[in-house]
């Protein structure tokens, strides 16, 4: 049976002449409201089943008619609970964000996050900062983690996100997998070889929800290449020397992809190809990694963001087709969008599985 309820993620606000409910783009304010009216609401805040309406209306002192009436007024702001959602320590945990998913996506959402646990997401590169988002993905109950990252925890690996000083020469996905089950012990994290070098297509993960790339400067050919083959949708994280890049989230077929953006990058600029291909053999020349703490803490929570909103369904990601930059010297965000290339094989992609299952 259907049930009215007040938002749950909307805050109450009670002033001498009106009630407000929900002060963004969603708030509703309701004058005239004497205190049977109130007691309807708060009524409503609980829940309420839909043929109990009389009875709750002259429980509260109201007619049903007002009843019917408050329910109008305030249908912007009214969500059906869901017939399951979340239950045990999992519920407690998460109620936080229960109640402000239910504000930003305008529903209840304790079942869509029940239904994070079923999600999997595969994590390469788990420095500072993607070690950051696998933990930002498990406490906001994503149920499966795929690891990736066979290098040891560092001294410039501690942070606030991942790892502590007793993790220091860890292998980086098995200290991650700890923090995890610190973190969730229902969760399900599993540590991968490397699936990006070539020849390395048979250990590739099947049916994932997302992969999270995290890695220096640009993007590695090899991995590059390892996420369009496999044909998962992606988003990458990319830690730069004066900003982060959280982006594109490449779902194959309908957005552009990594190669799309490098493609555009060296049609703004001659020499980006040399440029970034100097860039990626400076990666084993020593140096030190560019994860700075404010910056890696904030690049992945963008991340873990756009991550939850592509796995949640509901609304487009900022990331999809584009790249969110991060420009640590003032703390902005900008957003660059990009088209699929013309000259890109991605293109080519939807008529090469529809041939497959064809075939």
């Amino acid at each position: 049976m259907a049930s009215y309820r007040i938002n749950p993620g909307l805050r109450l606000v009670e002033r001498v002449d009106s009630v407000q409910i929900g002060y963004g783009s969603r708030g509703v304010v309701i004058g005239g409201m004497d205190g049977a009216d109130r007691k309807f609401l708060h009524l409503l805040r609980r829940g309420l089943p839909e043929g109990e309406l009389e009875a709750a209306a002259e429980e509260c002192g109201i007619s049903a008619e007002r009843g019917r009436a408050l329910l109008a007024m305030l249908k912007p702001v009214l969500v059906v609970p869901p017939p399951a959602g979340l239950t045990g320590l999992r519920a407690d945990r998460l109620a936080p964000d229960a109640a402000y998913w239910s504000a930003v996506y305008g529903s209840d959402t304790a079942e869509l996050l029940s239904q994070r646990a079923s999600a999997a997401v595969h994590l390469i590169g788990l420095g500072r900062t993607g070690g950051a988002i696998a933990c930002g993905l498990a406490a906001a109950g994503v149920g499966t983690l795929l690891l990736e990252d066979m290098a040891a925890v560092g001294p410039a690996d501690v942070g606030s996100g991942a790892y502590r000083l007793a993790d220091v020469g860890l292998n980086r996905a098995q200290a991650a997998r700890k923090m995890i089950a610190h973190i969730d012990p229902t969760a399900s994290a599993h540590i991968m070889p490397d699936t990006t070098a070539p020849g390395t297509a048979a250990k590739r993960p099947r049916f994932l929800d997302l992969v999270v790339y995290t890695d220096r400067d640009v993007p590695s050919p090899d991995a590059a290449l390892a996420l369009a083959e496999g044909g998962n949708p992606h988003l990458a994280v990319l830690l730069r020397e004066s900003d982060a890049l959280v982006g594109p989230l490449v779902v194959p077929g309908e957005t552009a992809c990594l190669d799309c953006v490098d493609r555009h990058q060296a049609q703004k600029d001659r020499d980006w190809n040399e440029i970034s291909g100097l860039l990626r053999q400076s990666d084993s020349a020593g140096l030190p990694a560019v994860d700075e703490v404010a910056q890696s803490i904030a690049a992945a929570g963008i991340a873990t963001l756009q991550a939850l909103l592509f796995l949640d369904g509901r609304n487009r990601p900022a990331a999809w087709s584009a790249v969110l930059q991060l420009r640590s010297a003032d703390g902005t965000v900008g957003r660059h969008e990009y088209e699929p290339h013309s000259a890109c094989v991605c293109q080519l992609q939807p008529d090469l599985r529809r041939s497959k299952q064809a075939s």
